[in-house]
């Protein structure tokens, strides 16, 4: 005789074991991701209803881990009953909470509603969400978005940073005023950071002047920097950038400074903090999964709450930037 299937509950909101939180991670993972459709919807919409956001035929499946569950299954279950319904709606009152002002919704029983944006704000969690939903980042007018997240999240992290930052997007493919090749593109790095550090010095049996195909960033997408008076001996920012979900882990180990020092000799004086950004809003356990492999990481909800204190003038600047990438991303 079958068994019938229990509906999924939710875990206590009372604090869990350190091995519950572990077994937890990759449905809580997925719980985000399944909230990111319902944050998606409002945004598209205006307003979305959790039930049909995750009933909805749309839902095909995408945002499943592909080789642990398939088409339409939540972790064994083969409907979205009410205990998934709560636990969404858990995890965007979380967000709600974590966020509070930077997040750009309102939670009300059974559904969402985009908050009007004023112009102090910046877009930063909407475009965000959009390139985590983008249906691609490497085809059409959707491989600008990589490019765009890159620009965004260096002008979070100077914010971040403070008055005394500098900073650079060495990301591939380049701005339009910067140089091409590697070895031109460091160079403007090691003038900009004060011509003592970073230094374009390739190891012997490497090539001198490597063509993009060889060599394009050295897994480096964006440097910053908190500048001395003097001039040197920097305390370096070094990031690197995944908007892909499916392999996020693998861009987390990419940057290292061996790799970088491969081609350039002396790096920085002061080791560098290495960086990650992810379009991605991680769950708590996730995140710390993440920081462990990429150092100081910044996803989705640290970029919104650091954005939120932009200066007004900086807010609207960066506003009109990711505007038309959000859009392009909604209309599809």
């Amino acid at each position: 005789m079958a068994t019938k299937r229990k509906p999924y509950r939710p875990q206590s909101s009372s604090r869990p074991r350190h091995g519950d939180i572990w077994e937890r991670r990759k449905q809580d993972t997925e719980i985000a991701r399944w909230a990111d459709e319902v944050e998606f919807r409002a945004l598209k919409e205006g307003s979305s209803s959790l039930s049909e956001a995750l009933r909805d035929d749309r839902m095909d499946g995408s945002l499943l881990e592909k080789e642990e569950t398939t088409k339409g299954e939540f972790y064994g279950h083969s409907t979205v009953d009410d205990g998934v319904i709560s636990a969404v709606s858990m995890e965007l009152k979380r967000r709600e909470n974590l966020l509070k002002s930077a997040w750009p919704f309102k939670l009300s029983a059974g559904g969402l509603t985009l908050e009007s944006r004023s112009t102090s704000q910046s877009l930063v969690y909407e475009f965000c969400l959009a390139v985590a939903r983008a249906p691609s980042i490497t085809e059409g007018d959707f491989k600008q978005l990589p490019k765009h997240f890159e620009r965004a999240s260096l002008s979070v992290l100077q914010h971040w940073l403070g008055f005394h930052s500098q900073g650079m997007r060495t990301g591939w493919p380049r701005e339009d005023d910067a140089p091409t090749r590697a070895k031109e593109l460091f160079g403007e790095v090691c003038r900009m950071a004060g011509d003592r550090e970073w230094k374009w010095s390739p190891e012997p049996g490497l090539p001198q002047d490597p063509s993009p195909t060889h060599l394009k960033e050295a897994k480096l997408d964006l440097l910053a920097w908190l500048q001395m008076p003097d001039r040197f001996g920097h305390v370096y920012f070094a990031g690197q950038c995944a908007c892909s979900f499916k392999d996020m882990e693998d861009k987390a180990r990419e940057l290292t400074a061996g790799g970088l020092m491969q081609w350039l000799r002396p790096l920085s004086w002061v080791p560098f903090v290495r960086c990650f950004f992810v379009p991605f809003h991680l769950p708590p356990q996730r995140l710390q999964e993440i920081i462990k492999l990429g150092g100081a990481t910044f996803d989705r909800a640290r970029l919104a709450m650091i954005a939120e204190k932009l200066p007004a003038d900086d807010a609207k600047k960066l506003k009109k930037e990711l505007q038309s990438a959000v859009e392009l991303v909604v209309s599809r």
